[in-house]
Parts: C-alpha cells; structure tokens; sequence
C-alpha cells in the first residue's frame, strides 16, 4: 500500500532530475525505504493535527522536512570523513554506488530528526539570549512595503527580490548572493521538499517559472536571467541610502555568467566600487577532489550611479595563484564594461587584465 499519494508522484524531468531518471528512479518514493517513509509521513500528519500556533508547527515542519534530504538511495557514504552525505549534496542528486540508509529517529548521527530539533532549539535560545528583550518579528506577504524600522527588530518576508518589502532609502547595506547563473538548479533540486510539503499542506503549490536560473528543459535563457537579476538589483538600489552599499558574490567558469552578469548590474544603474577573493569551497568536497573546481568567489562592491565620475574599483586582495588572478581579472573586467555599459566586451577586457596581470592560463572561458 502507497504512504501517501504525493509520493507516488513521478519525477519530472529536467537538467538536474534527468540525473534521478537515468539511474532508474520513477516516482519519489523510489528515494526512500519503507521506514524512513513512514517516518517522515506520520511525522509530518501528527504536526499538522497539534492544537498549537501555526508558526509553532511550520517550525517543526521544517525539521522534518530537512531531514527528507537523507534518501536512503541517495545518501553516499564519504570513505574520508566517515559518515553519509545529503541525497543532494554539492547542488546535485547524488549518483553512488554505496549508499547507506540515515535513521531518522536516532539520538546521534548526521541529519536525523531529534538532532535536528535539538540545533533549532539551541538556535532559538542563542536568538533571545543575545538581546536584552525578546526581539519583535514582523512577517509580511510578498510585496507590501514595511513599516517604519521602529515597528519591529527582524523583518521576515518571503517572495521575488524583484519587489521587496523596505522603504525607499532606508537601507545602509544589501548583502545578496544571486544564483551563479546555471551552476545550480535550485527549484528542481527543491522539488523533493515541496513533495513532503504538500503532505502537511495540500493547499501549496509551486511556481517555478519567475527562477532567475537558465534552464533549457523550462526555457529560461541567459537572457532571461540577466532581466531578472537586472529587476532584483534595481530594487535592491531603490532600497540603498545614497551612501548604501551592495555586496554580493559570484563565480562562474563561463564567460557568458559573467556577461550577464555585468548587464544586470548595468541596468540597475550600479556601479562596482570595490572587489576582494575569498576561499568559499572546501577542495576536500566529494565533486572536488582531484579536478580543476573553482574555489574562490569574487565578493563585489557595488555603489548607485552618481553624476560624479566613475574612478576604477579598489582590489582589495592582492591575488597570488591563477586562481586568484583569474577571478581578479576578471573583476576588474566586470567594473570596466558596467561602467561602459558594454557587457558584451567582457571576454576581450578579461583577457587583456590577464596580460597586465603576467598570466597565461584562462580558467574562464
């Protein structure tokens, strides 16, 4: 007998899913065994129907749910560190030939339930703890404006970047952190989730078409991504104080992210002030070991345009592996074609950063 008829759903395909597809899965249930399907299912049932707030229940809900990341079909088991990795670490679902079944209900282990609502109690208790009173959190629905600052400590909103819910000029600093064009497939990789979800709420449904991620099996073009980025940052600059600041961060091994990318920030009438390299990937990671993986990001100033001129933007690292200078060159070449409004010549001004900087291996292409 079928758990639940959310499960027996088949897998859609996709980019990322196809991976799911050509190793034989069918519907979602082929995921889990028995047991961690009953698990997560009565779970799931038994929230829905406590007597509590609502927020109590999607707190707990999002437990359960992050422990629906264990398949025991998808979970490697990692030889180095000893212990099972998520079915879709590293952004994808996982192809192995070991896999190893979580227990859901233990005490101890990696990603299991009582585990997981252990760390989201001690999270919480760290929140109140840290303040001298209870903060105040404000929620509001996709799009509406906030109140004034004084109404409330956090404000948690939930919808498209594209209309956010700040006051004109009222923001010091806006930290994003796009997609890295087509790098990860967030919502299909999310529709595992919004399987389980509709188990506790039948009601939701997903719209997956405004994702800011090129998709060839959704038809989502570089050039679509670009709009949407472009859409996002100019809010975010609606938001900015004139002295405002947005950082975000990126990397990408194609030259085409990167153009489009620069024509995002162009649009947005923004300006790239400043540019710093971080190590942001573990080299130790599964899909990174022994291959050429870029590990660094490229952390991006950005300022609103102003009448004033456009002086080149401060590199705030001095960079020393190729690595480093790859990612710096092309920084600079970034700031160059933003200011000249001509992303489509990034790959020539990248190149030519490369030759002031003495390198000669391109790791972007």
């Amino acid at each position: 007998m079928m758990l639940h008829e959310a499960l027996a759903i088949g897998i859609p395909p996709g980019k990322e899913t196809k991976r799911l597809l050509d190793n034989g899965f069918v519907r979602w249930s082929d995921l889990y065994s028995r047991r961690q399907a009953e698990v997560l299912v009565d779970g799931l049932r038994a929230v829905a129907a406590l007597d509590c707030a609502t927020t109590i229940k999607d707190r707990l809900v999002f437990s359960l749910l992050g422990a629906a990341e264990m398949p025991a079909f998808l979970s490697r088991w990692d030889r180095f560190n000893l212990k099972p990795f998520e079915g879709m670490a590293n952004h994808r679902y996982t192809q192995t030939t070991l896999a190893v079944e979580c227990n859901l209900l233990s005490p101890v282990g990696r990603g299991t339930i009582p585990r997981r609502l252990e760390a989201a109690t001690r999270a919480l208790q760290w929140f109140i703890d840290s303040r001298q009173r209870p903060p105040k959190v404000e929620t509001t629905v996709p799009g509406r404006r906030g109140r004034k600052k004084t109404d409330w400590d956090v404000l948690v909103t939930t919808g498209s970047s594209v209309k956010q819910a700040l006051q004109a000029g009222s923001v010091s600093v806006v930290v994003t952190d796009p997609p890295y064009f087509d790098d990860v497939q967030y919502g299909e990789l999310a529709r595992l989730f919004h399987v389980w979800l509709t188990i506790y709420d039948p009601s939701i449904t997903v719209d997956e078409s405004a994702e800011a991620v090129p998709n060839n099996t959704r038809g989502v073009s570089s050039a679509d991504y670009e709009a949407t980025i472009a859409a996002c940052l100019a809010e975010s600059r609606r938001t900015l104080k004139a002295n405002g600041r947005l950082i975000l961060t990126f990397h990408n091994k194609k030259v085409a992210a990167w153009r489009a990318l620069a024509g995002a920030i162009a649009r947005a009438e923004l300006k790239v002030t400043a540019l710093a390299a971080v190590l942001a990937e573990n080299q130790g990671d599964h899909c990174k070991r022994s291959v050429n993986a870029m590990l660094h990001d490229l952390v991006i100033e950005c300022a609103p345009v102003t009448a004033s001129r456009l002086a080149r933007p401060s590199l705030e690292f001095r960079p020393k592996s190729c690595a480093e200078k790859n990612l710096a060159a092309m920084g600079l070449a970034l700031a160059d074609c933003v200011a000249a409004c001509e992303a489509i010549n990034i790959g020539i001004a990248y190149r030519a950063h490369l030759k002031r900087l003495g390198v000669r291996k391109r790791l972007i292409e």
